[in-house]
């Protein structure tokens, strides 16, 4: 029998008693009725006594006993012959090195995971120091963790690089636990996990990353410069009309600084009248999404005026509604004074502009052009079908050639004069220049320019040139001539028609053909017609011959 543990509790004692007792009573109960179970030995059907038959079985008995002793024995080899070979499979053959610490560092046990992770043996591991497998930069933190697992008790997580033998490292995730032991130490148990491929994606990430920002950066750089430096002014406005943002372009066209300008109302910077049209504009704005070529002008810093043409668009939220306005300002000072020089130049040369859009034939005139015709400016219309209206009818055909001819690009250009309408009511000569100035890629037309003149004068003084001329060919003709010589036989009077006669009266009076138009509310190239006509009717040559004929006929009195 065992000696008592003096320092066992008396109770625990009894209870171990009681449990071995009733373990051996059940033994013995399960031998009894194996035995009862058995056919009886032969020869021992009739015992000689009944000590001797007690003994026999007793004996009998305890060899049931003994026999299920070894069963069960053998059982329990078995049972732990295959918690051995789990245990292996769980611990040396498990997908991570697990390792046992004491608290100064040492390595109790490993397995054959660790092992092969470190390319080191078990036997070159045990009783090592951990710290000889860790990368010395990673140190610190092998020793923040293992004080944390001691002072706290919890668990802890380390990223650590391992060294191999041959100087490679590993990149490992180490969990730590602590665990108590019977004698009152502690024990670090460590699991240890390959991480060197995810570690590689980390590190490939991030210098993708790194690349990335890089790139970033020196886009965002580029994108700043460009919208500093543009050649034209940028700045985004809320949703009040407030500058949020302006480029360096913007305030130096200004004459501002980025204090001064940015955060303040834009129309605070216009002219009264700018002020009007971009508060009438600029609720539309938000609303359509973008405007182009607005016209505005601004106050510099100095205190001049300086005009803009600003193309406006609207950046939206997820839900569509308005968050900043995007603005360009390109400056157009010298635009319009170039525009201003042209108009000089078209007013002492006396021409006025038209612009056609061919496909549309939507027309621009220039105040010159309708001023020609007694009109205001946009009075004649927007239509070249408008244009078309005041054309004298005797003249559209030939016009409409000349036009065709330079849309068809028979010819580089047109020049042509044709009679257009007046307010009044008159005839007013023009000289039309023009050509095409844009067509679209099968060469069809598009866009025509050109100039009006008016020529009515120049067409005055040529008529009265003609009517100058034919009377000094008649003075030559007539010099020398008796005036009292008999006319020559003529047509008769009475072919002559009423228009007619009054035509020659003005002659014989000596009205020229601006004179005789006048008279007769015709124009003077009418007029003039008329007296070239009346020549070849009556076969005469000169204004005296035509004199003599009226007073032959009674047509005037001499």
């Amino acid at each position: 029998m065992a000696a008592a543990n003096p320092e066992q509790d008396p109770s625990d004692a009894l209870s171990e008693g009681v449990a071995v007792t009733f373990s051996a009573l059940a033994l013995r109960s399960q031998a009894e009725a194996t035995l009862r179970a058995l056919a009886p030995a032969p020869g021992l059907e009739k015992p000689g006594s009944v000590a001797s038959a007690q003994a026999l079985h007793e004996l009998r008995v305890h060899q049931i006993e003994l026999e299920m002793q070894n069963e069960e024995l053998q059982r329990s080899q078995a049972e732990l012959y295959a918690a051995n070979r789990r245990y292996f499979d769980l611990y040396d053959l498990a997908p991570v090195g697990y390792f046992t610490l004491n608290e100064a560092g040492l390595i109790l046990q490993t397995n054959l995971t660790a092992s092969n992770l470190l390319g080191l043996s078990r036997s070159a591991l045990v009783n090592q120091p951990f710290s000889r497998v860790v990368f010395r930069d990673d140190m610190d933190i092998y020793y923040l963790m293992g004080k944390a697992l001691l002072n706290s008790g919890q668990a802890q997580t380390a990223e650590l690089r391992m060294v191999k033998p041959d100087g490679t490292q590993l990149w490992a995730q180490v969990v730590g636990n602590v665990a108590q032991e019977a004698d009152g130490t502690q024990q670090l148990r460590l699991t240890l996990s390959d991480i060197s491929e995810r570690k590689a994606h980390e590190l490939e990430r991030e210098h993708y990353r790194v690349d990335l920002e890089e790139k970033v950066k020196r886009r965002t750089q580029q994108f700043l410069d460009l919208y500093d430096q543009a050649p034209c002014g940028y700045h985004s406005l809320s949703r009040d009309g407030v500058i949020v943002r302006a480029n360096k372009t913007e305030l130096a066209l200004l004459g501002y600084t980025q204090e001064q300008y940015v955060g303040q109302r834009l129309a605070d910077f216009m002219t009264p009248e700018s002020a009007h049209v971009f508060h009438v504009l600029f609720p539309r704005l938000l609303d359509t999404g973008s405007a182009r070529n607005i016209e505005l002008e601004f106050f510099c810093k100095d205190g001049s005026v300086r005009p803009f043409s600003i193309d406006s668009d609207v950046a939206t939220g997820s839900s569509g509604e308005a968050l900043l306005s995007h603005h360009t300002m390109v400056d157009i000072s010298e635009r319009r004074r170039d525009a201003q020089r042209l108009e000089l130049a078209l007013m002492g040369a006396d021409l006025g502009l038209w612009d056609l859009q061919i496909p549309s034939g939507e027309l621009h005139l220039s105040d010159r052009a309708c001023a020609m015709l007694g009109q205001p400016e946009g009075g004649i219309g927007t239509q070249l079908s408008d244009l078309d209206a005041l054309v004298h009818p005797d003249d559209a055909s030939m016009r409409r050639a000349a036009i065709r001819a330079t849309n068809n690009g028979d010819v580089p250009y047109h020049r042509v004069e044709y009679r257009l309408r007046h307010a009044d009511g008159h005839w007013v000569w023009v000289r039309s220049h023009g050509r095409v100035v844009a067509r679209d890629e099968h060469s069809a037309p598009l866009r025509a320019v050109g100039t009006l003149q008016d020529i009515s004068q120049e067409k005055h003084l040529r008529m009265e040139g003609a009517d100058l001329l034919l009377r000094i060919e008649a003075l030559i003709q007539g010099f020398g001539k008796v005036l009292d010589a008999p006319p020559q036989p003529v047509s008769p009077s009475s072919a002559i028609g009423a228009r007619e006669q009054q035509v020659i009266q003005l002659i014989a009076a000596g009205c020229t053909s601006a004179e005789i138009g006048e008279h007769l509310g015709i124009s003077t190239s009418t007029a003039a017609t008329h007296r070239r006509n009346l020549m070849r009717k009556l076969d005469l040559h000169s204004s005296a011959e035509l004199t003599r004929y009226a007073i032959a006929h009674k047509l005037i009195t001499d």
